[in-house]
C-alpha cells in the first residue's frame, strides 16, 4: 500500500468519527447531518439524523433481522431493469394520490380483489371495449348482511 493510500484510509470517515463510549460513534457534519454508530438502547445500529434531530436513515440489526427505516422530502428508486419487494403483507399508506403507471400491460391479481371508494364514483375509462368475465356479474344486487361485503 503506498503512503497516498494510506493517508487517505486515515482520512475516511470512521477515522475522523469520535468515540464517546465502547460502542459509540458519533460525527456531525458541517451541513448539520449526523452519523451515529451504535448506541445504548440500540447497540448493532447506524442511524442519520437530520440537523433538527430526526431520523434520516436508520439500520438496526434485530434478531429478526436487519430493519431499515427512511424518513425524509421524497424517496426516489430508479434501476435499469427488475424492481422486486417480496414480504408477507404489503402495504402503502398515502394521505393525497397514489398513481400507478405502466408502459406495457399492468397486471393485478390476488385470491380475491376489492375496489372500494369511500367517497365519490369508482370510473373505469377505456380507448376499447370493457369485458367482464366472471361466473356470475351481479350489478346493483346487495348481499345479504355479513356476506360478500367489502371489509374496510
Amino acid at each position: 500500500m503506498s503512503k497516498l493510500q494510506k493517508k487517505v484510509l486515515e482520512n475516511t470517515l470512521f477515522d475522523e468519527i469520535a468515540a464517546p463510549a465502547a460502542s459509540d460513534f458519533y460525527r456531525r457534519f458541517e451541513n448539520g447531518f449526523s452519523v451515529r454508530v451504535g448506541q445504548p438502547e440500540a447497540p448493532s445500529s447506524i442511524q442519520v439524523d437530520a440537523p433538527d434531530g430526526s431520523i434520516c436513515i436508520a439500520i438496526k440489526m434485530t434478531q429478526d433481522g436487519p430493519q431499515l427505516e427512511l424518513s425524509g422530502q421524497s424517496l426516489s428508486l430508479s434501476f435499469a431493469k427488475l424492481i422486486s419487494v417480496a414480504g408477507e403483507d404489503f402495504e402503502l399508506d398515502a394521505s393525497r394520490d397514489i398513481q400507478l403507471r405502466a408502459g406495457g400491460k399492468f397486471k393485478s391479481e390476488g385470491f380475491t380483489q376489492e375496489v372500494r371508494s369511500t367517497r365519490g364514483d369508482v370510473r373505469i375509462v377505456a380507448n376499447d371495449d370493457v369485458r367482464v368475465d366472471g361466473e356470475r356479474i351481479q350489478l346493483n344486487s346487495p348481499y345479504p348482511p355479513g356476506i360478500g361485503q367489502v371489509e374496510g
